[in-house]
């Protein structure tokens, strides 16, 4: 089984496979402390990537190499397709530089990569001897680029201000608001005060690199539950009515719902056209006022005595599903009940009806495998993850673990640990944007499991 893995520490102990592809390991040194580095494994490492951050949307394959033995196999080919769809939704170029040799430009074609730039002379300038290939001496860069996505959604930050602003500015210059914002110093003063204001939580989408919607807003702590207020939200005016608001509008929600928040809340004039969308979308009034609200069909909560039958109706339909190693009898009302009294179960609700359930724990079976890093200090567990089947391919069990590993933080954990059926492809592919890494191995409940952990 393949399986691609992140390298943090220790990069070094891959030199030699480095040097294939970069043969001067100054060279190497000038990216691998930067870089994010992966390595895949088949029964033994076969080859290794280093990407990094270009800045403008482009990630750059700096270093990639399968050892000689095991060319031919579509390793190289794999770990590209891994790197393209574990970013492509926070680049929206993969680039790659290579000499101009039949051995390697070819093969960049084929996994869809096109022609971008050449960098005279970099062989010649930055390498202390020749660089030859297939006879050949290397001496330009050239510079080919694979498109990973159109449109990106994105956390937003100061590094887009100017953007933002103009954004806002031509949002609302035009009818039905007619703002007058020519003040450039005015309006860069109200998009960082909103934007940077405390708990601020400002969204973004980009098309081909420009910003063409924003929701500037925060997290806001209510009685009945913390909520996220957006307190400015548009979209450029000439891509208006072609759905994209509300697409934007689904991503924050989907974002927002694995911080565990239960609601949005804004205000807008109910005689614009605004205040008609988002009634579209799910908003309703609040009484008299013209501030609107759209509670979630789905958030999550801590689970309490009212929701065990619920739960253990939820653990019975899991057991005999594939990987699954539950039985009638576990997890059973007395673990409901004992994680329950930790104050430790969380369910996601929609409409009232619980659709999926995780427990945050210290398993002692489970903390004495000897595979575990100590030193990435105090370690909690994610356990008893489960959704219902007619509920599942639908990203629920990413937004259940992102939640519980931001409980686990909240209550002074310094570490997280899962296990996974090893054979569980689906469920591999999955956790491994959460950037964990393999412990390694162990035998439990009859099955066999990778061991995950990562610091928090």
């Amino acid at each position: 089984m393949i399986i691609i893995k992140e390298v943090k520490d220790n990069k070094k102990e891959y030199i030699n496979l480095l040097l294939s592809a970069d043969e001067q390991e100054d060279m190497i040194d000038r990216y691998l402390s930067k870089g994010r580095m992966f390595i895949l494994d088949d029964n033994g490492v076969k080859g290794e990537c280093v990407v990094t951050n270009e800045g403008d949307g482009i990630l750059e394959i700096k270093n990639i190499a399968v050892y000689e033995a095991e060319h031919g196999k579509g390793y190289g080919k794999k770990l590209i397709e891994f790197v393209a769809d574990e970013f492509k939704n926070q680049y929206r170029f993969l680039q790659v530089g290579t000499g101009d040799s039949p051995l390697t430009i070819p093969f960049y074609e084929k996994c869809g990569f096109v022609r971008h730039h050449v960098l005279k002379d970099f062989f010649i300038d930055n390498y202390d001897h020749p660089i030859i290939e297939e006879g050949v001496q290397l001496v330009d860069m050239i510079y080919l680029q694979k498109k990973l996505n159109d449109e990106l959604f994105i956390t937003l930050d100061d590094t887009y201000l100017p953007q933002m602003c103009e954004l806002y500015r031509i949002s609302f210059a035009g009818e039905p608001w007619n703002d007058d914002w020519s003040n450039k110093n005015q309006l860069e003063k109200y998009i960082r005060e909103i934007s940077g204001a405390y708990n601020a939580l400002n969204y973004g989408l980009l098309q081909d690199g420009k910003l063409v919607a924003m929701s500037l807003g925060m997290i806001r702590h209510w009685w009945e539950g913390t909520n996220y207020n957006i307190e400015e939200l548009c979209v450029s005016p000439n891509l208006q009515g072609n759905g994209i608001g509300k697409r934007f509008m689904q991503m924050i929600e989907n974002d927002i719902v694995s911080h565990g928040l239960v609601g949005i809340f804004l205000q807008t004039d109910n005689d614009k056209p605004a205040y008609h969308f988002y009634h579209k979308i799910g908003f309703g009034d609040l009484g008299s006022h013209v501030s609107l609200y759209k509670s979630f069909p789905k958030r999550i909560v801590l689970a309490n005595d009212d929701d065990k039958e619920e739960i253990l109706s939820l653990y019975k339909a899991q057991v005999g599903r594939e990987f699954c190693p539950w039985t009638q009898d576990y997890p059973g009302e007395d673990t409901i009940d004992f994680d329950l009294s930790r104050n430790s179960l969380f369910v996601m609700k929609e409409d009232k009806k619980i659709i999926a359930a995780i427990s945050i724990d210290e398993e002692e079976e489970v903390a004495k495998l000897d595979c575990w890093d100590d030193t990435l200090g105090s370690a909690g567990e994610l356990a008893r993850l489960a959704v219902l089947p007619e509920k599942q391919n639908q990203g629920i069990s990413r937004q259940m673990m992102k939640y519980g590993i931001n409980k686990l933080k909240e209550r002074g954990y310094k570490s997280v640990r899962f296990l996974v059926n090893k054979h569980n492809e689906k469920a591999v592919r999955s956790y491994a944007g959460f950037e964990f890494k393999i412990a390694g191995e162990c035998h439990l409940f009859n099955q066999d499991f990778l061991c995950y952990e990562k610091k928090i």
